[in-house]
């Protein structure tokens, strides 16, 4: 592969596109030569891409426990997004977790489930403090919940309102920034809050003005 990049930028010099961005598309073919047998290097071994074998995240000091790690699929799922993204060899990733929907007529689910998305979040979080990098996670849901008052004062209903319904008026999203140098500074405005809700919990439209860039 690296033979034929170089043969490649050779033929370069003897063809002239006639276009003003002639030495833009040549550069770009080359980068395209390179850039695959750099990976085909960098990524020869699988196991580098394994977040079952890597110690910072499974084993006796790693984020999961093995018994962890094995017994719960959104744990490996969060750990394979979270290796790729913190260790370089992706932009970004998306986690998704199922089972939200949960007008169950209770509390207690819902808190257990979201209790469960709070660990994976915190593994990223811990992955990157344990790697030095930076990280930011977004969280988002395609919707919300509504409650009758009816309060589940279970172990893990927490003495909360039940669920009981979808909500389409109202919801939230909201995220994390981890910076291993020191705690991030809001830029201009200095306002950490998009919106706001009523003391009945609707959304109150006119708490915060549209603004385009």
């Amino acid at each position: 592969m690296e033979s034929m990049a170089v043969l490649t930028n050779a033929k370069h010099g003897k063809v002239d596109t006639k276009l003003a961005t002639d030495a833009n598309l040549k550069e770009f073919n080359k980068c395209g030569y390179v850039k695959s047998a750099y990976l085909a290097e960098r990524f020869n071994d699988p196991s580098s891409l394994n977040p079952g074998i890597d110690p910072k995240i499974v084993g006796a000091g790693g984020i999961f426990t093995q018994a962890e790690y094995d017994g719960d699929a959104e744990f490996r799922k969060t750990a394979a997004v979270m290796k790729m993204v913190i260790d370089g060899n992706a932009g970004a990733g998306t986690i998704q977790m199922g089972g939200f929907d949960y007008h169950t007529g209770d509390r207690s689910t819902g808190e257990q489930r979201d209790f469960r998305a709070g660990q994976c979040m915190g593994a990223c979080l811990e992955y990157a403090a344990r790697a030095g990098r930076p990280l930011m996670l977004y969280v988002f849901s395609d919707g919300s919940l509504s409650s009758n008052g009816m309060i589940d004062n279970s172990v893990n209903g927490r003495g909360k309102g039940v669920w009981t319904g979808d909500n389409q008026a109202t919801a939230s999203a909201f995220f994390l920034v981890f910076n291993p140098g020191g705690r991030p500074a809001l830029t201009a405005p200095t306002m950490n809050q998009i919106g706001a809700y009523s003391a009945d919990g609707s959304v109150v439209t006119s708490s915060h003005p549209v603004r385009t860039r």
